[in-house]
């Protein structure tokens, strides 16, 4: 889950002069039981706030935990920016839906809104904590503590060890070509950076209209990533038209 997040984050990032640190303590267990999509949206909305509010400096995320007893966990989650920061009189906004903050330059910009209540909501179901700490013109840290439940006793360091020999055995697709397409140029970078790793021949481009072109002009994939939800063709449709062609691309269930 946290490999995935710096690879979004990094593309939030995009140029600026932002140094991101991911910190996992290497004893916490390798296994836990809990709701993995409420704490990836919980991580990921304030990553990416971090990442709208920072111009420069360094975005860090820890991540320990301390034993409960033998069966749970209470994980505590900080993460920390050298970003604007939260004025005073801003504070008790922050966690308020369609809250707009005005930035260390006085100009409005996207607030942190939807996404922090949503965050705190779903902080809440799973029986934790959220609050925050934040300097105007320096800074902002966000800490969230959830309790978890134990799986295997096994650390991260034991799992981390053994990954690195199955990694040695990680699928070769570097015969294959993908296609990506999709709309938005920060989901394109994170695909094509998840598929390096399984060294992919890899292409891209904006829109259903654009896969059929491709694929008319002659050019061949082995498997195509493409978003369902496109404003010219979506991506249902585009694929009506590739298996007119007598290309056969299937959904996966």
């Amino acid at each position: 889950l946290v490999a995935d997040l710096r690879n979004i984050t990094e593309s939030r990032i995009g140029n600026k002069p932002i140094k991101l640190e991911l910190n996992v303590d290497s004893n916490l267990p390798q296994l836990l039981i809990g709701n993995a999509a409420k704490m990836y949206r919980i991580l990921m909305n304030i990553l990416s706030n971090s990442a709208k509010y920072t111009d420069v400096g360094r975005i860090t995320l820890d991540i320990t935990g301390d034993r409960i007893d033998n069966e749970n966990i209470m994980l505590h989650i900080k993460v920390s920016d050298t970003g604007f920061g939260i004025r005073d009189e801003d504070k008790p906004k922050v966690f308020s839906e369609y809250a707009r903050l005005k930035d260390a330059t006085n100009q409005k910009i996207e607030g942190t809104g939807l996404g922090i209540a949503n965050t705190k909501k779903n902080v809440e179901v799973l029986g934790g904590k959220i609050w925050f700490d934040s300097t105007y013109g320096a800074g902002t840290t966000f800490f969230v503590d959830l309790p978890q439940k134990i799986c295997s006793n096994k650390t991260l360091e034991e799992y981390k060890n053994e990954k690195e020999i199955g990694n040695k055995k990680l699928l070769n697709c570097s015969n294959l070509t993908a296609l990506v397409v999709e709309d938005n140029k920060v989901n394109i970078s994170v695909t094509k950076r998840l598929l390096q790793k399984y060294n992919f021949k890899v292409d891209y481009c904006y829109s259903g209209k654009e896969c059929i072109k491709k694929v008319k002009e002659g050019n061949e994939y082995d498997i195509i990533f493409m978003d369902l939800l496109m404003e010219k063709l979506d991506g249902e449709k585009a694929l009506k038209v590739l298996n007119y062609l007598n290309k056969v691309f299937e959904i996966p269930p």
